[in-house]
């Protein structure tokens, strides 16, 4: 947790009077969500609401044993336990857009858009006055994000729907609750696949089907809801370079964005086991912090060398002058900054 980050939580804290008895609920109980959101990712689970939202009742039930007045704090926190997130999150960062729409008596808002290169985090708000929310158990929707140029950048549909395009992103993690208002909300998190996520600058967001669940039973809506997304500001990346020639990592593309850095790492052999990497690889700063892969990663294997994508919650408001990529049992590498 980098400075500014501490200090931003700091801030919450004094701002909401929490009492000494909240602030260590808070503190534990927010560990508890990270922990548990990062055990899921481990496991390659698609959906992490559940574990989530547990974690975030628990949450809930300290806090409001000390302090009701820590609420609205804690609902900018408990998302994905995701580092890069937290932090935009906490220092207001990331988009609010002003995009509604309605079809077949749903009416859809798009709240909240957190996006670079690397990660796309979506907050989507429903109404619908027929429908008594309390009652539904689960929310899921099939949605497309088409770029400007027509390209379709992410796509989470049923599978029984055909892709429209490539099939780039991954990983999406959805969270789903009621908001104090009574509405339906919708949060998903999806990470890019092997290539950056382009610019989403006059994208649209196509919903065309909210499914909601509740006593057994499920109410299919079909539909067509758009959202434009106007304005997305994207920052300059911070690029690192190995500093040894001859170590036996094999160091690619390194790119350090807003929510996390990416790195692109080839190492000797092609046998490894599915979990060695996510056990074994950490980068770790001048400071001493670690930091590990969290959400998995991609790998192929060629010429008797294994080639891996993949990112750590190391992100652009942490970036110093020097860094150390360890894979554990294989070897390390010094990384430099050659753009800051």
């Amino acid at each position: 947790m980098n400075e500014e980050f501490d200090k931003r939580l700091t801030q919450l804290h004094n701002e909401t009077n929490l009492s000494s008895g909240a602030r260590q609920a808070f503190d534990a109980g927010y560990a508890r969500v990270r922990e548990q959101a990062n055990r899921a990712r481990r496991r390659r689970r698609r959906r992490v609401g559940g574990v989530v939202m547990m974690a975030a009742a628990t949450l809930l039930v300290f806090i409001l044993a000390f302090d009701g007045s820590a609420l609205a704090a804690i609902d900018r926190l408990f998302k994905f336990g995701d580092r890069g997130i937290d932090q935009v999150v906490l220092t207001n960062g990331g988009e609010r857009p002003v995009a509604t729409t309605t079809d077949q008596d749903v009416h859809i808002k798009l709240e909240r858009v957190i996006a670079d290169r690397h990660q796309l985090a979506l907050r989507f708000v429903l109404t619908k006055e027929e429908i008594p929310w309390k009652d539904v158990t689960d929310l899921s929707l099939d949605y497309r994000v088409r770029s400007a140029d027509g390209s379709y950048v992410d796509e989470m549909v049923s599978d029984t729907l055909p892709l429209k395009g490539d099939g780039g992103m991954r990983g999406h993690q959805v969270n789903v609750m009621v908001d104090e208002s009574g509405s339906l909300v919708y949060e998903v998190l999806s990470e890019a696949g092997d290539k950056d996520i382009p610019s989403l600058e006059g994208a649209t967001i196509e919903i065309e089907t909210v499914r909601l669940f509740r006593d057994g039973e499920t109410d299919t809506i079909n539909g067509d809801w758009r959202l434009p997304i106007e304005q997305v500001t994207m920052q300059a990346a911070i690029r690192y370079e190995a500093d040894d020639a001859v170590s036996p990592l094999e160091v690619g593309n390194v790119v350090v964005d807003l929510t996390s850095m990416r790195i692109e790492l080839t190492v000797n052999g092609d046998d490894y086991d599915e979990n060695y990497f996510i056990d074994h690889v950490k980068l770790r700063d001048a400071d001493g912090n670690v930091y590990n892969i969290e959400s998995g990663y991609s790998r192929s294997v060629s010429a008797g060398k294994t080639n891996l994508v993949f990112q750590v919650p190391f992100t652009s408001r942490d970036a110093g002058p020097e860094l150390m990529l360890i894979v554990e049992g294989i070897g390390q590498v010094k990384l430099q900054p050659v753009n800051k």
